[in-house]
Order: structure tokens, then C-alpha cells, then sequence
């Protein structure tokens, strides 16, 4: 895979009632196992669903490095195939090989 510079190691979340930015709570995204921080999602004042969506926004987070890693691959296999499809299908692939690359490079800050 192209180089990420975040922070290595498997992403996970936790949720805080106890915070410094939020009365509310707050979802931290941490790394490895000593549980690096790599975010911290304060949560907003009032609101329907709130938490819910704050730690679904967290999962997300969390989840990033995995979905650049499968991108990656899945970018790499659409090249490979492009070769064998037909007209239509190329093209479909190639959109599809175009969009990843995007994906990756807003992702790699590039």
C-alpha cells in the first residue's frame, strides 16, 4: 500500500462520560495497545441522537485504516482486470479505479 503516516497500529474507540470538552461526554479513537489517542469527538450540546451518532462517527474514524488498506487492494485488482473486460465494462472499472485512487490520495494527503 502507498505510505500512511498516521498513527500505526489497530484503531479502536471508547466512550467517556467524564470529558474536559463536552459536560456531555466524548469519543476517543485510540491506537494500539497501549491506546494511543488519534482523536477525540467532544460531544455537541443537545440534539436528537447525539451520542449515537458521535460514536458512530468514532466507529468510522476508527475504521479508517482498515478501508484505505481494502481500498488499496481493490484499486490494485480493478487495474489488473481492466484488461480483460469488454468496452463497457472497462470503462465501468476504470470510473470505479478512479474514484479509489481519489479516495486514496485525499486520504494519504495528496
Amino acid at each position: 500500500m502507498k505510505e500512511f503516516k498516521g498513527t500505526k497500529g489497530e484503531w479502536w474507540t471508547k466512550f467517556s462520560e467524564l470529558s474536559l470538552l463536552s459536560p456531555e461526554g466524548e469519543s476517543i479513537v485510540k491506537a494500539g495497545e497501549i491506546g494511543t489517542p488519534v482523536c477525540i469527538l467532544p460531544m455537541p450540546l443537545g440534539g436528537i441522537d447525539t451520542k449515537a451518532k458521535n460514536i458512530a462517527n468514532a466507529q468510522l474514524i476508527a475504521a479508517a485504516p482498515q478501508l484505505l488498506e481494502a481500498l488499496d487492494k481493490a484499486s490494485k485488482a480493478l487495474k489488473n482486470i481492466k484488461s480483460q473486460l469488454t468496452k463497457e465494462e472497462s470503462d465501468e472499472v476504470l470510473n470505479a479505479y478512479l474514484d479509489a485512487e481519489r479516495a486514496i490520495k485525499k486520504a494519504l494527503g495528496k
